[in-house]
């Protein structure tokens, strides 16, 4: 029967209709495509704002960090000189605060468990901050004579960053998820694009 009306019309409608039809798959095909790059785009723009961000915190957390334990260490080890250990005292003051910031922003992520772990860095900061600024005040005034008692002094604060820090590690592997999750998902988008 489509054969039957397929005769009735002219050649030049029939080419007309075949051209139509090319054309009508060939916008398909763009309009899928284009879709398919939207899709990845919108996948790397989220990966950027999200990921990308929260890792650029976790490396501010990890500085700040490293850097409270430096000036720590400078702290008990100059315990002899009051007008070094009162600039230690500041700069692991300002670098405690960088660190419990980022931590803090950590933890305001979408994903439970990197929040989780976040908040689990900032309270155990807390806690640190207490049990240090307890022994640095002996340090002032002059109760810790060695460097060695005054290290000794800080064990039970250096478990709690000790601690802190083992969390830093479980938010990293939590942002590495994220990204494996997303570099899959484009993937995907990229394949179904194709």
């Amino acid at each position: 029967m489509s054969i039957l009306a397929l005769r009735q019309h002219t050649i030049r409608s029939r080419m007309l209709a075949a051209i139509a039809v090319v054309l009508a798959l060939l916008g398909l095909l763009g309009a899928t495509g284009l879709a398919g790059m939207h899709q990845v785009n919108a996948i790397g723009q989220a990966f950027v704002a999200v990921t990308h961000a929260e890792t650029l915190k976790l490396v501010e957390l990890r500085t700040a960090m490293g850097d409270v334990r430096r000036f720590e260490k400078d702290v008990l080890i100059n315990h002899d000189s009051s007008a070094e250990v009162a600039a230690y005292i500041g700069k692991w003051t300002q670098a405690l605060g960088a660190a419990s910031g980022a931590a803090a922003a950590l933890a305001r992520s979408a994903h439970a468990d990197e929040a989780a772990a976040a908040q689990r860095i900032h309270g155990l900061l807390q806690q640190y901050a207490g049990s240090a600024q307890a022994v640095f005040k002996q340090v002032q005034a002059g109760g810790l004579n060695s460097a060695p008692a005054a290290n000794k002094a800080m064990a039970p604060a250096k478990v709690q960053v000790h601690q802190a820090e083992a969390q830093v590690q479980v938010v990293q592997d939590a942002l590495d998820a994220q990204a494996r999750a997303s570099s899959q998902a484009r993937e995907s988008a990229t394949s179904r694009a194709e």
